[in-house]
């Protein structure tokens, strides 16, 4: 090797070492010195300075290495634009040689090297073949380094080298895959101890994200790549997620509109304040200007209708939206979307679904804020106008369903919002709600928007249910075209009096004895009053049409479902019993459905109805536990009122009905059905099952510590991923469990039987993959926390070791031993002496060394807290 040349390579670099402004200075001269040197030889010796870069360890912080890396790759760049374009690729095969050593520093600094090397390209092209070999070094420091700095600086090598248009590009597919996981097993093991189950405030979230975070600024975008990023909206960091949104905001027009709603709920219902802020302040306005800063054309693009669950979740995400955006948008911008006319009102043939939520979103906007009064004053109409508009809306388009249904329900929101003091438009909304009431089949949800207008209108509870009803009772009893025309009414009024003037000679005849006569008139009275009979008007009967029958028990739901009604009073005793108890055999199914619902409404209201009502309820759960049923909807409202109903009342609810006709059930039962509806194949009867048991825990109205381990088990089971919701409803149980009356009892009897059914999982069953060790530091994380009872640990020591003892040759020893080194003891010299006891036994009759092993350093640390009378600290870290 030359030393000259060396030496003068070196004194060159320490002069870009000291300053980064000095780079463009040395970067000239080390060219000067490639041109009048040999290559070989200079190689050599910039091969040799290579070297010692490369170890230079990052966690040092030096800036001087930092610097000398810099203008090293700012150098080999420039080679490429010279004749000497092979040195560049010498070097970066002199790297690819190395990245796979030993050493961590050199792995790191070569991934490092390589991508900034690829970064100075500038156009430049590399061969096929260094391409391939940089690419094949790079993955396999992304798919199997145990670092993830390292395999950070790998992705940041490779990204360049993906592309879009090659269906056989192995670049983009394994970003993918490392953006949603990450290949390192110690990273999945921890990921999974951590995050997997985990409660928000209970456990840690430490884990390492910086590979997803990169791949997710990286990868280039295509079909599979969209789907993943919307996934990593949901990623338990929030740098992740928020790389994720990042990288979204441009994309929002080759996204599913499902995917849009994902992403926006994610997005505002974030618990990082970073997350929310984002996507409140930027991201939705990133993807207003993708659709040209026209509002509207962004609510189309979110807007679907193609159910009515659609409809209502693309409302609950545009409200969203826009409450986000007008708070960060100028209202001059905001106003001139809405072409307000005569009367502050819009023009009915220009409605549409979006252009009304708009406008009900920005009225419900400008009465929050203060110093918008003058600006709701402009867009805001007069009820009387506003109702006549409406009706006007109602005459043109009501046919339309069920978009013309939600433009309504729009409508009535706004109605609702308005403070009226006037007795003519109190009128005029009253009137109309109760019309559209009257004569139109609308959605279940609208009904209960419009009826919810009258406690405005009529504030009187009392009046206000007796108009309902009488609204009711006109469509249940329909009048029959009336004929009593004055004309009829005079010829009655005639045949009355005529038979009263025969009946009185009747009678005189009869008295005189005149026979013949009384014969006579008793003849042409009979006929008389037959006549009248037949010119009355036949009764007022019950409809039996079913769409009539659906339209009262929407309103009657309404009725019930307003929230200052909160007992029956005579009116609606009478109209439930006429309506609700009626139909609840009704052979049509959306009639029993709404009956039935309207029913457990009422059984909410009075403890009468509740004691007959628990058993029709109790009897549709049970009865699907023999044979299933296709009426979910009816199972769901059944589960619902059960839970409600022991909630308000408890066990008595069942156990006082002492009418002998009625069948008897029983509490167990009842329980025992919906723990088994935990696991119905249908995920919505899952989750409502599993809620009303969530809230009967929560409530204290039951109290069963193997329901809580079923609970635990379902929430760690990885086979139980169809139903999201269900573990999220479990979850927020266990959160509160700790802090519940009877906790400490429940939490002390519950870990064993976990534990047990964990480890005898046969290798088929999905919880054969849980990490037992996990649950276990889960449970006793509970027991800490536990305010009810603070020595649950020594509580589950006792249980632990008399368990091992009564049978020390069971295999699950060696994991109940490993338990006890994870137990938080607190020294108590009786306990500490009954325990050493019952260790002694333990190693005298187990032949196990795992399970004397550990008993034996159980043992030590027990007596070692009893002799300085303070907390035994917990081994954290036991051998799995």
């Amino acid at each position: 090797m030359n030393e000259n040349l060396f030496k003068e390579i070196v004194l060159i670099l320490e002069k870009a070492q000291n300053s980064t402004s000095t780079h463009q200075k040395c970067r000239t001269l080390l060219l000067n010195v490639l041109k009048v040197s040999d290559l070989d030889e200079f190689y050599l010796c910039f091969e040799r300075l290579l070297g010692v870069v490369l170890n230079a360890n990052p966690k040092d912080k030096n800036i001087f290495a930092e610097r000398a890396i810099e203008f090293i790759t700012s150098f080999c760049a420039s080679t490429q634009e010279t004749s000497e374009g092979s040195f560049f690729e010498s070097v970066l095969n002199f790297l690819l040689s190395l990245h796979d050593l030993h050493s961590d520093v050199v792995r790191f600094r070569v991934c490092q090297l390589v991508g900034k090397l690829l970064d100075g390209l500038k156009g430049n092209e590399l061969t096929e073949v260094l391409c391939r070999e940089i690419e094949e070094a790079m993955l396999e420091r992304v798919q199997f380094d145990s670092k993830s700095q390292i395999r950070c600086e790998a992705v940041l090598g490779v990204y360049r080298l993906q592309n879009v248009e090659d269906v056989h590009c192995e670049v983009i597919p394994v970003l993918t895959l490392h953006m949603c996981n990450d290949p390192s097993f110690k990273v999945r093991k921890r990921a999974w101890d951590n995050l997997s189950l985990s409660v928000p405030s209970l456990l840690s979230r430490s884990v390492e994200f910086q590979v997803r975070k990169v791949c997710i600024e990286k990868v280039h975008v295509r079909r599979e790549v969209v789907a993943a990023l919307v996934s990593r909206t949901r990623d338990v960091h929030g740098d992740v997620r928020l790389a994720a949104f990042k990288r979204l905001s441009k994309l929002v027009k080759i996204l599913k509109i499902s995917d849009r709603h994902t992403v926006l709920i994610n997005g505002f219902l974030d618990h990082s304040k970073d997350v929310v802020n984002y996507v409140s302040n930027q991201f939705v306005v990133e993807w207003l200007n993708e659709y040209d800063n026209d509002y509207l054309n962004l609510l189309r693009a979110l807007w679907m209708d193609f159910i009515e669950k659609h409809i209502v979740e693309s409302t609950r995400v545009i409200e969203l939206v826009l409450k986000a955006l007008f708070r960060v948008r100028p209202y001059e911008e905001l106003l001139e979307v809405l072409h307000i006319g005569d009367n502050r009102l819009l023009s009915v043939n220009t409605l549409n679904w979006v252009l009304v939520v708009y406008w009900r979103i920005l009225i419900e906007h400008f009465r929050n804020v203060e110093c918008c009064e003058n600006l709701l004053d402009s867009i805001l109409p007069e009820p009387v106008h506003f109702a006549s508009f409406i009706r006007e809306y109602i005459g043109s388009v009501m046919s339309g369903f069920p978009e013309s249904q939600f433009v309504l329900n729009e409508f009535f929101i706004i109605a609702r919002g308005y403070d009226i003091s006037d007795t003519v438009s109190r009128h005029a909304l009253t009137k109309l709600v109760l019309d559209t009431a009257r004569s139109f089949d609308l959605f279940p949800d609208v009904v209960v928007t419009m009826v919810g207008n009258l406690r405005t209108t009529i504030p009187n509870l009392d009046e206000r249910i007796e108009r309902v009803s009488e609204t009711i009772s006109d469509i249940l009893y329909p009048a029959v075209e009336d004929a009593r025309t004055p004309q009829y009414e005079f010829e009655m009024a005639t045949m009355k009096i005529r038979i009263h003037t025969m009946e009185e000679q009747l009678r005189l005849a009869v008295q005189e004895e005149d026979y013949d006569t009384a014969a006579k008139l008793k003849q042409e009275i009979d006929a008389s009053k037959a006549k009248f009979e037949e010119s009355i008007p036949p009764p007022v009967t019950k409809t039996t049409d079913i769409p009539s029958i659906i339209k009262c028990l929407n309103i009657a739901r309404a009725l019930l479902l307003s929230r200052d009604v909160t007992c029956l009073n005579p009116t609606l005793r009478t109209l439930n019993e006429d309506i609700t108890s009626d139909f609840l055999a009704h052979d049509d199914l959306t009639v029993r459905q709404r009956s039935l619902e309207c029913y457990a409404l009422c059984c909410l209201m009075d403890r009468k109805w509740a004691e007959k009502g628990i058993l029709i309820f109790t009897s549709c759960i049970l009865a699907n536990s023999l044979s299933p049923t296709n009426d979910v909807h009816s199972l769901i409202i059944a589960i619902k009122s059960v839970s409600d109903l022991f909630v308000l009342h408890g066990e008595s609810i069942v156990e006082q009905n002492e009418d002998e006709d009625l069948p008897k059930i029983s509490t167990t039962a009842i329980i025992q059905s919906l723990v088994d509806l935990m696991n119905d194949e249908n995920v919505e009867l899952q989750e409502c099952a599993t809620a009303a048991l969530c809230n009967l825990i929560r409530r204290g109205r039951i109290h069963s510590p193997p329901l809580i381990s079923r609970m635990i088990l379902k929430w760690c089971n990885p086979a139980c991923n169809d139903s999201e919701q269900s573990r999220h409803i479990i979850g927020i149980m266990l959160e509160e469990l700790p802090t519940l009356t009877g906790a400490s009892d429940l939490l002390e009897n519950c870990v064993l039987p976990t534990v047990k059914t964990l480890y005898k999982a046969p290798k088929s069953s999905p919880l054969a993959d849980v990490n037992l060790y996990s649950i276990v530091k889960f449970m006793l994380s509970l027991c800490s926390i536990c305010e009810e009872n603070q020595n649950l640990h020594c509580n589950l020591a006792v249980k632990i070791c008399t368990e091992i003892a009564d049978k020390p040759d069971q295999g699950i020893n060696v994991v109940l031993s490993k338990v006890l080194l994870l137990l938080e003891m607190r020294a108590d010299r009786d306990l500490v002496d009954g325990l050493a006891n019952i260790c002694e036994d333990i190693l005298e009759d187990t032949n196990n060394r795992a399970v004397q092993k550990n008993v034996e350093k159980f043992k030590v640390l027990l007596l070692s807290a009893g002799s300085e009378s303070e907390e035994m600290p917990a081994i954290q870290e036991v051998e799995e």
